[in-house]
């Protein structure tokens, strides 16, 4: 036989020797991830028969020893992989459970706090109105109404920044205040006060058309208000000054 054929022979069987040793290699570590992973599966039923109360008795082990094969192993270790994490899975949940069901303490009602704050600052700038302090109001009700604009005392924080206006003697923003009471919280109990008051506003800008207007909506619309006797009696001065 031709040396560089035996040569190239050689080179071959180096090869293939090469290649076997490789692929035993990988059979053994096959084998031992094979082995740890059913150890892993034993421990967890274990402990999820410790955890139960061992109801269900012994759980009688699933290691099986380790088999080589003369084939190639398929790649599907991750179905022992997805059983070790589907066992694992309600010793997880008893774990969690307790922490979840041992707090005792009720939850915040959602808006208490700021339905807390958005009275104490109304009741303080109130105080402010009331304390003659009427530039510290007017800017007070604004911001309010900017901050808290779903509370439920907004319309009548439009209101009291009407009459801070009205105070300052700022008609024409008044009226507007007054307006925005009867346009945005129609159902209001404020908002006779507000065409009331708006009607006071014209008068003192000597539009007694406006006024007598605003006065007759109050009559005519709320009744039985304590703000319709007033309009009422306005009305009357209103006739006999012609």
């Amino acid at each position: 036989m031709n040396k560089a054929v035996t040569g190239h022979l050689g080179e071959v069987n180096k090869s293939v020797a090469s290649v076997a040793q490789k692929f035993a290699a990988r059979l053994d570590e096959q084998d031992h991830r094979l082995d740890t992973l059913s150890k892993t599966v034993d421990q967890v039923a274990q402990d999820a028969n410790l955890r139960g109360g061992n109801k269900g008795g012994t759980r009688q082990s699933t290691t099986k020893p380790a088999h080589r094969s003369s084939v190639v192993p398929s790649s599907d270790p991750p179905k022992v992989e997805q059983e070790s994490a589907s066992t694992s899975l309600p010793v997880q949940a008893q774990t969690v459970t307790p922490a979840v069901e041992s707090e005792g303490s009720p939850r915040p009602q959602v808006g208490q706090s700021e339905e807390r704050s958005d009275k104490l600052e109304y009741e303080r700038l109130l105080t402010l109105f009331r304390d003659g302090d009427l530039d510290g109001a007017r800017q007070g009700f604004a911001a309010f109404l900017r901050d808290y604009e779903n509370s439920a005392l907004s319309p009548n924080a439009r209101f009291w920044l009407g009459e801070s206006h009205y105070g300052k003697k700022d008609y024409r923003q008044a009226i507007d205040s007054y307006d925005r009471v009867e346009l945005d919280f129609p159902r209001s109990e404020k908002v006779p006060a507000a065409i009331l008051k708006k009607g006071f506003a014209y008068l003192a800008m000597k539009d007694k058309k406006r006024a007598s207007s605003a006065f007759n909506q109050v009559v005519a619309l709320y009744p039985r208000s304590p703000e319709a006797g007033k309009a009422s009696d306005k009305l009357s001065q209103l006739k006999e000054s012609r």
